[in-house]
């Protein structure tokens, strides 16, 4: 897998496209809205193409739900995971201003419904790609104008447990713009949440780097 280096992190220089978990096992594909809402509804570990349309994965990777993510089979290679909500709290604050801007790719992106596009500066190589989302009714939102990326970290609530009945995880998204040019360009923003029955992209993380 191509590595690169930002700050003291090691990140996986493309998003995940792999339909198995490391012992082999298949990961199921959804190939129609039927089959992600009855992946999600049932807490079945998933992903599909964007469209489901397979010619999409060799350049966004694939959409996983956060079951897939979070499986005890793993889909990280050896020595590699996917990160936690901190992990992305790490690497923005190592970025400063603009972190969306310095991980954009310099291509891909399109001007958003409001005609707003951040340039990308691709700074370290990380090529953020926007991959856009497949929805929990098996809708496909966001490609040309938004990358979101799973973290493995649930959200509890104050008592510790945990939200029903599916839940939510922390995500990282970079779009377009984020629609305020008086504002931060290039948002990025690592304290939103998705329902773990949403198809969104995933990097891998090690947790040593140099």
């Amino acid at each position: 897998m191509e590595e690169l280096i930002i700050g003291d992190q090691i990140w996986s220089a493309q998003n995940l496209n792999v339909d198995a978990f490391i012992n082999g096992d298949k990961i199921f594909e959804c190939k129609t809205e039927k089959d992600w809402k009855k992946a999600g509804k049932n807490s079945i570990p998933a992903f599909c193409s964007y469209n489901f349309n397979k010619e999409n994965d060799s350049v966004y990777g694939k959409l996983y739900n956060w079951f897939a993510v979070n499986d005890q089979r793993s889909i990280s290679m050896a020595g590699w995971t996917v990160p936690t909500e901190k992990d992305w709290f790490n690497l923005i604050s190592f970025l400063g201003k603009q972190p969306g801007v310095k991980l954009k790719s310099k291509s891909a992106w399109i001007k958003d419904k409001c005609g707003y596009l951040d340039a990308g500066l691709d700074q370290y190589g990380f090529n953020a790609l926007p991959g856009g989302t497949c929805e929990v009714d098996g809708k496909f939102e966001g490609l040309g104008t938004l990358g979101i990326w799973w973290s493995r970290t649930v959200c509890v609530k104050p008592n510790g447990q945990e939200l029903k009945p599916f839940g939510m995880a922390f995500r990282t998204a970079i779009a377009s713009a984020n629609g305020n040019t008086d504002a931060l360009v290039g948002f990025m923003d690592s304290k939103s949440l998705s329902d773990k029955r949403e198809g969104l992209s995933v990097r891998l993380i090690k947790q040593s780097a140099i």
